[in-house]
């Protein structure tokens, strides 16, 4: 066993004791005297510094990262939908945050994916995905049919594409 294993403990647990009788001399004077006051702060203070050292609380952090490759469109709605008109706007524009790929991909399916309609790059907007954020654009093709889709986004090449980073439901309407 080591030596930091049992003496943290140990100094807590005496640490704490200190505390409470502290607690209770604070009580006993209602708390008008400097002298437990200050002895209290000065003992709860060492206690929560070094109850966060050894749960090593100050070194690693409260929040998950962020995942890398975090692909998002501009033009979704609140349920991710995107409903473009084909005769109109062939090409959807995004986001891509903490990016660590090098190649990009989608694919159209319909909603049971079981087919696959459209596969494709997305585009860097500069020309490069070279940037941690990188601004993108997929172009889809005019010759969608209307109907109902699931837009998949890929951090890999077309023919590796296995799981997507995110997904859409691509409503395409022909109107003129």
């Amino acid at each position: 066993m080591n030596i930091k294993n049992v003496s943290a403990p140990i100094l807590i647990i005496g640490l704490s004791i200190a505390f409470a009788i502290v607690v209770v001399g604070v009580y006993i004077t209602k708390g008008k005297s400097k002298f437990w006051i200050s002895k209290k702060m000065l003992i709860g203070s060492i206690l929560l510094s070094l109850t966060s050292v050894v749960n090593q609380s100050c070194i690693t952090s409260c929040y998950d990262p962020a995942q890398p490759n975090q692909i998002v469109l501009d033009s979704t709605d609140y349920s991710s939908t995107i409903i473009i008109n084909i005769n109109e706007k062939t090409k959807l524009t995004g986001i891509i945050y903490a990016r660590e790929s090098k190649e990009f991909s989608f694919n159209v399916t319909n909603l049971l994916k079981t087919d696959t309609f459209q596969v494709g790059n997305i585009i860097p907007s500069d020309g490069k995905f070279d940037e941690n954020t990188e601004d993108f654009y997929i172009e889809l093709s005019k010759d969608l049919p209307a109907n109902e889709y699931i837009l998949n986004l890929y951090d890999r090449k077309q023919a590796e594409q296995v799981n997507p980073v995110s997904a859409y439901r691509l409503s395409v309407q022909h109107e003129d």
